[in-house]
């Protein structure tokens, strides 16, 4: 992907949209077919009712039997749907994956113009799915309570179907709260070389915006931002660590920003006056080293070891679903404390924003050459 022209990652994220527009349009068609089910089902369980006060047990029988019909057909299409949510949700990670590239790129010259333009679309399509997401949740509610206070059909197809929908509904819960997590995004990344003593600019924007009334809730609220080892930065990004577990390896000044709406209807976080103050001590070189040595140690230290700032709001409460826990990462870094590691780092850092893929693995597959031992180090 990496080598892929910008007017070619272009039209990918142009297609992803399309992809997904194309998807919500089957979704709506969907979703209405399911609300008519849905009041169908209404109309046959006071049909039903009614017929067991006449004691009319042949039409009884028919109603009961298109009852459980429409019962397991709701059931399927909502299975459906839960199903097309979830590609929906893919291509929207696939577009923040999408902006992540471009912004990787844009650190070693390959304009990104249409930054603000590409955020925008991408909080419509998150906003829109969320807001779907939450009908469909209501949607499930209704039907549940539907089917504990009709009439019971004797097979105990209500029963299934109620443990269906309970299922599926906790499966939405579980998709809503994927959802959110990946709307929070880096929007505009720190330099890829933060110098310790130095200020440095970051943003970070949630791409759900005031959907769902998750502004009263996140105004406001505290986005903190710290420092990690980008070995750990892979562990939790392949969920094999908790946030909360991972030890940061430095000190931020001003390491929080209030989360906050504009006029545009960003929600984000703006860190202008944030400052790299300590970076954890990597081993000296050995006593009575020579100077060439010491220059070496420092060199392959400013190199080898990368960094990333981990971004986490603090934990707030949506309606009766629970509590959300929402954190991100920027692209990974360099961190130089004097100006003799500043080539060295920056070499190694333009090399990795080139050919890396945004998407972090437990193994690093990219190569990086060296020029240790040359006549140009």
């Amino acid at each position: 992907m990496s080598h892929c022209s910008v007017e070619e990652l272009r039209t990918g994220l142009s297609n992803a949209t399309k992809e997904t527009h194309s998807l919500w349009e089957e979704n709506k068609d969907l979703q209405g077919r399911f609300v008519n089910d849905l009041n169908e089902i209404s109309r046959i369980q006071q049909a039903i009712a009614q017929l067991e006060r006449e004691h009319r047990q042949d039409q009884l029988q028919q109603a009961r039997q298109s009852m459980t019909e429409m019962q397991r057909r709701a059931s399927q299409l909502y299975s459906v749907l839960t199903t097309k949510r979830e590609e929906i949700v893919k291509k929207l990670n696939d577009g923040t994956n999408f902006v992540a590239l471009l912004q990787k790129l844009a650190q070693v010259g390959v304009p990104f113009d249409s930054r603000d333009v590409t955020l925008d679309e991408i909080q419509m399509e998150f906003e829109f799915l969320a807001e779907q997401n939450w009908q469909l949740h209501m949607f499930a509610s209704w039907t549940l309570d539907l089917l504990t206070r009709g009439p019971q059909i004797n097979d105990n197809h209500a029963h299934s179907t109620a443990s269906n929908l309970t299922t599926l509904a906790d499966q939405l819960t579980k998709l809503l709260f994927m959802l959110i997590s990946q709307s929070f995004v880096v929007s505009v990344q720190p330099e890829p070389v933060l110098k310790t003593q130095h200020k440095f600019v970051t943003e970070v924007r949630l791409l759900i915006g005031d959907k769902l009334g998750i502004r009263q809730h996140l105004v406001n609220t505290n986005v903190t931002v710290k420092i990690i080892a980008e070995e750990e930065a892979k562990l939790l990004s392949a969920t094999q660590m908790n946030h909360k577990d991972i030890k940061t390896v430095g000190s931020i000044s001003n390491d929080y920003e209030k989360m906050t709406m504009d006029e545009r209807g960003h929600m984000a976080a703006k860190f202008n006056n944030s400052k790299l103050t300590r970076i954890a001590h990597r081993k000296p070189p050995p006593k009575g080293a020579t100077g060439d040595l010491k220059c070496s140690a420092s060199a392959q230290a400013a190199t080898d070891q990368k960094y990333a700032l981990l971004f986490h709001i603090s934990p707030f409460q949506l309606g009766t679903l629970g509590k959300f826990d929402v954190w991100t990462l920027s692209l990974p870094l360099m961190v130089t404390v004097h100006g003799s590691q500043d080539c060295d780092a920056q070499g190694g850092i333009v090399w990795h924003r080139a050919f890396a893929s945004v998407v972090r693995t437990l193994k690093d597959n990219v190569f990086q050459p060296s020029c240790r031992g040359s006549q140009f180090c």
